[in-house]
């Protein structure tokens, strides 16, 4: 969402944006909009709402939600990690609203990858969003709402893909050299 308002503001500054079970919000829509009408089409869309914890400065995710909202197809150690690192998240991107043209977001490429099994952003309303505001490409994931830490090597692939193959990108090894380096010393 907050890349879809950059590139609002700057579209020639932004060659894409990929949306990794993201965001990808029509303009003049919140998340929250989008949940509530896949919810009254009869698929539960409250995702990670009900394990939330309003705190003064946004909401926090206990660990049950955690476990099994967010990372319920991780490696416990993965899981561990996840849930000592879990920070105060604002919670005003749910409600927000981006309102962005045709003529300035709308030009930048859009690119989709969503999680088939995420709990967070339930696969319909990724599809929703996917359905009214049509990415250029959508990659499919068998992950939940993680990919970056359960199929790491997937999502990479699909990154490299996407940035490979944008016209604009002039130097695809460099690209895929970069990536790949910075894998094998991870």
């Amino acid at each position: 969402m907050i890349a879809t308002a950059v590139a609002e503001a700057r579209p020639k500054n932004i060659l894409g944006i990929i949306y990794i079970a993201g965001m990808i919000l029509h303009s003049g829509r919140s998340f929250t909009e989008l949940c509530d009408y896949v919810s009254a089409q009869g698929t539960d869309a409250s995702g990670i709402s009900p394990y939330l914890k309003d705190t003064l400065y946004g909401t926090q995710e206990n660990e049950t939600g955690i476990r099994e909202i967010f990372l319920h197809d991780a490696e416990e150690h993965d899981i561990q990690n996840a849930i000592a690192h879990m920070v105060v998240q604002p919670n005003a991107a749910r409600k927000a609203i981006v309102d962005w043209s045709a003529e300035n977001a709308g030009q930048v490429p859009k690119y989709y990858i969503l999680a088939e099994n995420d709990r967070s952003i339930v696969k319909a309303v990724q599809q929703e969003m996917i359905s009214r505001t049509p990415p250029k490409k959508v990659f499919s994931m068998p992950c939940g709402h993680f990919p970056q830490i359960v199929v790491p090597k997937i999502l990479a692939r699909y990154i490299i893909e996407i940035v490979s193959t944008n016209s604009i990108i002039a130097s695809r090894n460099f690209v895929i050299e970069a990536i790949t380096q910075k894998t094998n010393h991870s």
